[in-house]
């Protein structure tokens, strides 16, 4: 028999006749081969998971057997398995607080104010403790549904299944064909104030149709929807809708087909907007499908279908494994083992019910709370960008809340808590040692300082082959891969506007000096005048003359040259300081990167070393030094491929028609390899590693953020 079988305060509880309220059902589920009982209020939509032993005494609740009657019932049909008066009390409780249950006592009418306070006290500490995101319920749907749900039911059968499907397939086809193209579209006009509008006036309505996904879908299983409203997420109005009644349908894959459909629906709103965008032409119709595009695809990416937060992906990872409550009961193991394994309690109790859910506790716990975190930090740059004042204000709200407050409870449980007047010596004990521990880690422990940046394969400036003026290319002087030497020509640009002023221009010198001719003898002031006309017009004449033989592209030294484009250059319009190939002579290549204004600081106080791998060979990694540092940063980028529409870090400018200049200033970097790779190609991205030694990550941490106060807020 259990050590609580007999309890001194059962005689309180012996004689009542307790039943279930007549507006709580029933339902059965099997999580993970076990099973459970969840019993629904169906006036406040909650839900509350028993297991058998317990719904063994909940399911006698009749309001005839007193608990007495019950208590004996039970003894005769477990015997050794029985729960004692101690648990059945506390079960009680648990059912009385959660207001399942009554009893033939008389209403206690100062308790139920007294309950109704603490649930107002309850709602009021959730908004607290979620500033940037506020429910505000404005309508009960549920008539509306009932009344058009045949119009869509045949949204819910195999061939709609194998169109969406089909769709989405075809859509993840059209991005890879078409990355370049999304991207450099994004990276342009993302941040644009005009694009920014319409993205915010897309975002409600395409969020509506999302919650009408989920509302429709509970329908179909035969759930109830009486709540639907205003989530103001980081102050922006978003629609919500309650189906928590979707939580007691039996099979698991309904209840994920009801947190899916939203996602679903939002999925095939973007594959429609991608395809929107890819088949007009620039306008207002394609700059909606991309944006229609972007929020289905990064909403359902990195917020509503990923179960790191508490969203759609949360309720379907948690169906499908079979733990509900997942992120509770993550926290709640955590709490658990260290009562049990570092404070002492040896009757604290593990919320893991079935084989393989510590595992899950445990990962997601973890993850969730790196995500969560990473999330609210972006919340609070994006926040104190616009409102400074206010960011900081939310910023001192979310840490009290996520870290200060936890860390309050934690230490008033060490020090004050009954459960642990047992073992408190080594609870506090262990609670200073783990402390200490983190500081010495966190705060002295040297761990790898370094920088990540990118680069590309490059040649010296004297070997870049650019045009000095901008033009239409004419036909190649030079084979490509030719061996050519200092001076040589190798392709002529023509300006017909130019060439046509370099005509006017020697027109009007040539009828100076017939006027001056017929003047000089018979007007000899005339004459004078026309004289200093003529200078004035030769000296237009040569400035237009030096432009157009400075179209000529020269090599600027010897060697074989290669250009890249040579098929595709003449004819083509040339613009001035284009890259249009290389002379490659016997200096080997460098690398040229591109390094932000957070990390140069660093990179000119202390290297330790510098490694670099190529994009075309990237299990291989070659030792390298500093060999130049521009002094000054710079908006232009060496190459594309450090670009965003490239494939790299920095976003372009969407004001500037020149593909290679930066939103960021940038610091540009050349490095020499130690060991010249053989068959190395020019413009091949290179990755590059800077190592600065060893330094603790408090200083590594308070840096970074310094560094971003410093970008984002110049403070």
């Amino acid at each position: 028999m259990d050590d609580g079988l007999l309890s001194p305060h059962w005689y309180r509880v012996a004689k009542l006749q307790p039943k279930l309220h007549s507006h709580i059902e029933i339902h059965r589920h099997d999580y993970r081969g076990l099973i459970w009982y969840l019993l629904e209020d169906t006036t406040t939509g909650r839900n509350h998971r028993f297991n058998p032993a317990a719904y063994q005494f909940i399911g006698l609740l009749d309001g005839n057997r007193s608990v007495q009657e019950i208590f004996d019932q039970l003894g005769k049909q477990l015997e050794d398995y029985a729960p004692g008066q101690e648990e059945i009390i506390k079960l009680l409780g648990q059912l009385h607080a959660a207001d399942l249950i009554q009893t033939e006592a008389l209403i206690d009418t100062e308790e139920l104010f007294e309950r109704q306070a603490q649930q107002k006290s309850a709602k009021l500490k959730q908004r607290f403790s979620n500033p940037v995101a506020q429910k505000v319920p404005l309508w009960d749907p549920e008539e509306f549904l009932s009344n058009h749900f045949n119009k869509v039911r045949w949204l819910f059968n195999s061939w709609v299944a194998v169109v969406w499907l089909l769709l989405i397939g075809y859509s993840l086809l059209q991005v890879s064909l078409h990355w370049p193209q999304i991207s450099q579209h994004f990276s342009i006009n993302a941040l644009s104030p005009y694009n920014l509008i319409i993205l915010f006036l897309l975002y409600p309505p395409i969020k509506f149709l999302h919650e009408l996904g989920h509302a429709f879908s509970a329908k179909l299983e035969g759930g109830e929807v009486h709540e639907m409203g205003i989530n103001f997420l980081m102050f922006m109005p978003i629609p919500y809708v309650n189906v928590s009644t979707s939580a007691h349908f039996r099979n698991k894959y309904k209840r994920m087909l009801v947190s899916a459909a939203g996602i679903l629906v939002e999925s095939f709103l973007a594959a429609l907007g991608l395809l929107l965008f890819l088949a007009t032409e620039p306008g207002l119709i394609q700059d909606i499908g991309f944006n229609i595009f972007i929020i289905g695809g990064i909403s359902s990416l990195f917020f509503n279908g990923n179960p790191l937060l508490k969203y759609d992906g949360y309720y379907i990872l948690a169906d499908a494994l079979g733990i509900p409550n997942l992120y509770q009961r993550s926290g709640h193991y955590w709490r658990y083992w260290f009562q049990r394994y570092l404070f002492g309690l040896q009757d604290a109790s593990s919320p893991a019910s079935a084989p393989g859910e510590t595992f899950w506790f445990v990962t997601y716990s973890i993850s969730s709370m790196l995500y969560r975190f990473a999330v609210l930090w972006f919340i609070f740059v994006v926040v104190t960008e616009k409102f400074f004042i206010l960011g900081v204000i939310l910023a001192t709200w979310l840490l009290s809340l996520q870290v200060f407050l936890p860390l309050y409870k934690s230490l008033r449980f060490i020090i004050s808590s009954p459960e642990l007047r047992q073992t408190r010596r080594r609870a506090i004990l262990f609670s200073t040692a783990l402390v200490s521990l983190l500081i010495l880690v966190i705060g002295f422990l040297p761990v790898p300082s370094y920088t990540l940046a990118e680069g590309v394969v490059w040649q010296p400036d004297e070997a870049l082959l650019k045009a000095q003026q901008e033009g239409f290319a004419g036909a190649l002087e030079v084979e490509n891969n030719q061996r050519v030497e200092a001076g040589t020509l190798v392709l002529r640009l023509h300006d017909p506007f130019l060439e046509a002023e370099a005509k006017i221009a020697q027109a009007k010198v040539n009828e100076l000096r017939s006027q001056y001719r017929a003047k000089r003898v018979t007007d000899i002031v005339e004459a004078g005048i026309i004289k200093e006309a003529i200078n004035v017009a030769n000296s237009q004449l040569n400035h237009i003359l030096d432009k157009i033989s400075s179209m000529s592209v020269t090599a600027f030294k010897s060697g074989k040259i290669l250009l890249p484009e040579a098929d595709d250059l003449p004819g083509r319009f040339i613009r001035q300081g284009e890259l249009l190939g290389y002379i490659l002579g016997n200096e080997p290549p460098t690398i040229r990167m591109a390094v932000s204004q957070d990390n140069i600081g660093q990179l000119r106080q202390r290297i330790e070393g510098i490694s670099i791998k190529l994009a075309s060979d990237p299990r291989r990694a070659y030792d390298a030094e500093i060999i130049r540092q521009a002094p000054e940063a710079t908006n232009r980028l060496p190459s594309t491929a450090l670009a965003t529409i490239g494939g790299g870090k920095f976003i372009l400018s969407p004001d500037s028609k020149d593909q290679l200049m930066s939103l960021q200033k940038v610091f540009l970097v050349d490095l020499s390899f130690n060991q010249t790779p053989q068959n190395i190609l020019l413009g091949t991205r290179a990755y590059v590693r800077i190592d600065h030694g060893g330094e603790p990550l408090a200083r590594q941490w308070f840096r970074r953020i310094r560094q971003t106060f410093l970008r984002q807020f110049n403070v």
